[in-house]
């Protein structure tokens, strides 16, 4: 039995010992106890032959949504390497990006974890490389409903502490074989690449450095890098078609698990984000034809302009209807005493009233608060000038995406596109877009909705009158929108004008100062009646 005396001794005798064992061996044996982790698979190179994995870094960007509309275009997959906050100004949540990155996924394209700040991992504490991944991978869960299944380290910086949190978190590491420097935007370089002809390519550039640098060169990869026999996949496909994700519950689910995550928010962006992340449940009818057999609908964007009444005059003398889709602010402003004037006797005559928006803009390069933010303007000003809220609402250029959708519903309204453009909105010549209407006339679709421009001179003085002749010859009747339909509903309320809003712009400043006028005066009136209107026209 040991006693108290002889326990005593033996700790003494022990620590004499270890003080007397060399620094470096009490290191060794401290390290050699510590538990060795599992180590996440590292990739540096795509497996299959004739792949091309193209990875954008960094983003996303406010060029993010361009390069997805060209790698769709060409058939392309690839991967984007996101970054939660990287830089002044660039969060995953703002709605921009937000919808980019939907449509990135949406697409097909791969999401891979670049890490929450771009940091460089290697020789961070566990808990920071920890925090890194899981606050990038909780906001593609709320965004997008996934968690990827691979993290691209920042810089191709780790090192084993790296890849044991990283295998801990469940994901595998990806990196490149190809690109990482400025000369990735060198045409050369890729030259230097197909002259190589390597079996695969595992290639690295950037999503940030945009469209700028990148736009006709993204165009000669796709199709050079194709026509030498490589597919552009994604990094999972180019691994031997690895699982991209480790969870993957779709964005509507994401949509709704964001609304929680909105009261936390910043509160710039906070403002911006309730609508767009919260009500994503609906989305509005599209119409993409007419369905009563020899209608035609002609549609009018870009107005109230002072051509307007001329084209009403010229509509009266073919007994014809048309749909005017207004903005508010595009060649002029609605509230002007002339635009006022021929919108009520366009109205009056039995058009259609419907709208593309407060401003003509293509929806995709818009976010969508923006967009609800120009639907509310332009609903507004047409209840108090016309005492309506349109139905129908047209997409400029028919682009839309189903975020767009969604907001179009929220103001229960639907979305209708044209199947026939005459063509004057983008520059073509009179003689070419009457050419367009000839050759329609030819080939006698069973109905018709036709897009033209309303602020176009020789729309309304020359493109038009030969329309209505050309089409009325072969039997055609000239309707509404909601006519050609089948007679749905044009408004979605109706009712009397309002005091309107006119906004006065001094010209020694951007500041804008929103007048109410009654409805029953116009601008000039209103200014004899109240000094300070008139004052602030002088300016």
């Amino acid at each position: 039995m040991l006693t108290t005396p002889r326990i005593f001794s033996l700790l003494l005798t022990f620590s004499a010992v270890v003080l007397a064992a060399p620094a470096s061996s009490a290191e060794t044996s401290a390290k050699d106890l510590e538990p060795r982790l599992p180590k996440a698979v590292v990739y540096d190179k795509c497996t299959e032959k004739n792949t091309i994995a193209l990875a954008f870094a960094d983003g996303p960007s406010r060029w993010t949504g361009r390069i997805v509309e060209k790698l769709n275009n060409a058939g392309a997959k690839a991967t984007f390497y996101v970054n939660g906050q990287y830089g002044r100004g660039h969060c995953i949540y703002k709605p921009d990006y937000v919808r980019h990155l939907r449509r990135a996924y949406e697409g097909g394209h791969q999401i891979v974890s670049h890490t929450w700040s771009h940091r460089n991992l290697k020789g961070l504490q566990k808990s920071k490389v920890r925090d890194e991944l899981e606050k990038l991978d909780d906001a593609l869960l709320k965004i997008l409903g996934i968690k990827p299944a691979f993290l691209a380290p920042p810089f191709h910086s780790y090192d084993d502490r790296v890849l044991e949190v990283v295998a801990k978190n469940g994901q595998d590491v990806v990196t490149w074989d190809e690109g990482a420097e400025t000369y990735v935007f060198r045409q050369e370089y890729y030259e230097e690449i197909l002259n190589r002809h390597p079996d695969n390519v595992l290639l690295i550039t950037w999503d940030d450095y945009g469209i700028p640098n990148y736009d006709n060169l993204l165009d000669w990869i796709l199709t050079h890098f194709k026509a030498k026999g490589y597919n552009f996949v994604t990094v999972a496909e180019c691994l031997g078609g690895k699982q991209p994700y480790l969870k993957e519950q779709g964005v509507l689910a994401a949509a709704l698990a964001f609304s929680s995550l909105v009261a936390a928010l910043p509160a710039d962006v906070n403002e911006r984000s309730v609508w767009m992340e919260a009500r994503k449940t609906k989305h509005a009818k599209v119409y993409k034809h007419c369905t009563k057999k020899h209608d035609v609908a002609l549609m009018f964007q870009n107005g109230p302009y002072h051509y307007n009444a001329h084209i009403v005059d010229v509509l009266a003398q073919y007994d014809a209807k048309a749909t005017f889709f207004v903005v508010g602010q595009g060649n002029e402003c609605i509230y002007s005493d002339d635009n006022v004037s021929n919108l009520r006797k366009a109205y009056n005559a039995g058009h259609q009233i419907a709208t593309q928006g407060w401003y003509a803009q293509d929806w995709s390069e818009i976010s969508t608060p923006d967009l609800k933010n120009s639907l509310d303007k332009v609903n507004d000003a047409l209840e108090k000038v016309l005492g309506l809220k349109p139905r129908f609402v047209n997409p400029p250029d028919n682009k839309y995406s189903k975020d767009d959708l969604a907001v179009v519903a929220e103001e229960k309204q639907v979305v209708v596109l044209s199947d026939f453009d005459s063509g004057d909105s983008h520059g073509l010549h009179t003689s070419d877009s009457k050419k367009r209407y000839e050759e329609l006339a030819k080939k006698k679709p069973k109905n018709v909705l036709a897009m033209n421009t309303e602020s176009n001179q020789p729309t309304a003085f020359e493109i038009l009158p030969f329309a209505l002749e050309t089409l009325k010859a072969k039997g055609y009747k000239f309707v509404t929108v909601s006519e050609c339909l089948g007679g749905v509903d044009p408004y979605v309320s109706t009712g009397q004008p309002q005091d309107r809003d006119v906004s006065v712009f001094k010209r020694s400043s951007t500041t804008v100062t929103n007048l109410a006028i009654p409805s029953h005066l116009g601008l000039a009136e209103a200014s004899q009646a109240d000094p300070v209107i008139q004052a602030l026209l002088d300016k």
